[in-house]
């Protein structure tokens, strides 16, 4: 807000002011929601009611489940998201982190393609270098054999699938859950159900990440709703993690499948992923190269921030106030 009203003001004046903005999530495109749902089946689901901006009965309903929508903090979020897409709007220039948020923002009306721009988010590789040295678990040692989930474990990042893709998989590692939520009692439950080995960490230090990422058998990222663009896949590609992930949003502007990463379609191709990864020493050390590989073409902060700086340029020199 302050940045737009200051872009506005500077405007009035007659400044030469380029105002830019970098969308980086979702929440500008529903007006009753954070879009963080998945379907009833838990399979990935998106409300294409978020894209009628003044619809309101219409996208409550579909989040709700009623016409009667819950006010006030529905009504909140819509004026919100009003106010934001305004904003938006009056950009010179959109930046969206992946195509799938460039595509959602062209196809609401929202932005003019022309201003749109896919940059994604940078990385600092040299911090995720230095950052996998040290181990930090207790119990289960460096050179283990283990699988890995980095997340939030609700609904939408999709670990509540993994007892039922590991059984179905037929590997039996050790399953590293870094991070906690609501659904960790139905985790482990069913896990212990299935005899399987699920050791929960609760939240790591994000200096410690990488290291777990760069040591795991793979990366398992079911994450079931529209991912802008995941700093966890990031932060994996620049570790030489072998992903396995769900095909979600931006998810596969960060991962080519079989090059740098493994992109299933749907819960039961998880299963899949896991075995593939898991019992293919050659793929999964092509995986690996591929996923830095990637890191360092795509996503390294010298290379991104000089598509950020030339947008500047261009957009200055556009409006004549390049010096």
């Amino acid at each position: 807000p302050a940045a737009s009203l200051s872009a506005t003001y500077a405007r009035k004046r007659g400044a030469g002011v380029v105002y830019l903005a970098t969308l980086r999530d979702n929440w500008p495109l529903c007006p009753v929601s954070t879009r963080l749902f998945t379907g009833r089946d838990g399979e990935p689901f998106e409300c294409r009611n978020c894209r009628r901006l003044l619809d309101y009965a219409r996208c409550a309903s579909a989040h709700t489940g009623s016409r009667r929508s819950r006010l006030p903090l529905p009504a909140a979020r819509w004026l919100s998201t009003l106010l934001a897409a305004r904003r938006l709007a009056r950009c010179d220039a959109v930046i969206a982190v992946s195509r799938y948020v460039e595509r959602e923002l062209a196809d609401s009306g929202r932005v003019p393609k022309s201003r749109l721009y896919c940059i994604p988010n940078l990385l600092d590789l040299a911090s995720v270098d230095r950052d996998m040295g040290a181990w930090p678990l207790n119990g289960i040692s460096a050179e283990s054999r283990y699988l890995l989930f980095v997340g939030k474990l609700d609904i939408n990042k999709g670990a509540w699938m993994l007892p039922e893709a590991l059984a179905r998989s037929g590997v039996r590692l050790p399953v590293v859950i870094a991070g906690d939520g609501p659904l960790r009692e139905r985790i482990e439950r069913e896990a212990a159900d299935r005899g399987l080995d699920f050791r929960f960490y609760d939240w790591i230090d994000n200096n410690a990440v990488p290291a777990l990422m760069h040591k795991a058998v793979a990366l398992l990222f079911p994450s079931a709703w529209q991912e802008p663009l995941s700093r966890v896949l990031l932060e994996a590609c620049a570790a030489g993690a072998a992903i396995v992930a769900l095909d979600t949003g931006g998810t596969g502007d960060i991962i080519r499948h079989g090059e740098s990463g493994l992109l299933v379609e749907s819960r039961a191709d998880f299963a899949g992923g896991i075995r593939q990864a898991a019992t293919d020493p050659g793929l999964n050390a092509r995986l690996r190269r591929g996923a830095r590989a990637a890191a360092e073409r795509k996503f390294a902060s010298a290379n991104v921030s000089a598509q950020v700086e030339s947008l500047y340029r261009r957009l200055l020199a556009t409006m004549g106030g390049e010096r």
